[in-house]
């Protein structure tokens, strides 16, 4: 049905009252934004369900890895308060404090291994002498 235009309106008026009108009809209906509660498919249910084993095995891994680390092992801390970014921060120091005192425990055998065959070079030519005389 057509609206009846009051007096004084032109044939322009009316068209674009019916075009309107035509357009919201015509319009989809307006979305629902609420995230679903109950996944779409099976592809979103694999999805969400690999998901949630990929953030507890994330979780997993920070504890253990925070176990390693000597400032929470004994620690009384709830492991899941600790913020992650701490404990990858502390594992960087950690391993790096490792490789230091790696590198000078090598550099210190070394030296000792040296020290150790000029020892043994030492003995070997103090026998000879002694067996020579």
């Amino acid at each position: 049905e057509t609206p009846v235009a009051p007096a004084g309106d032109s044939r322009d008026s009316r068209d674009k009252n019916e075009n309107r009108r035509n357009n919201e009809e015509n319009r989809p209906a307006p979305q629902n934004n609420r995230v679903r509660a109950v996944p779409k498919n099976s592809s979103q249910s694999s999805h969400n369900s690999a998901e949630r084993i990929r953030r507890v095995e994330l979780a997993t891994c920070f504890r253990k890895l925070s176990s390693l680390l000597p400032t929470y092992r004994h620690s009384d801390l709830d492991k899941h308060q600790m913020p992650k970014i701490k404990v990858l921060t502390d594992a960087k120091s950690y391993c790096l404090h490792l490789q230091k005192t790696l590198e000078e425990t090598e550099d210190e055998l070394e030296t000792v291994q040296l020290r150790n065959a000029h020892l043994k070079q030492s003995l070997i030519e103090k026998r000879k002498k002694i067996y020579s005389d």
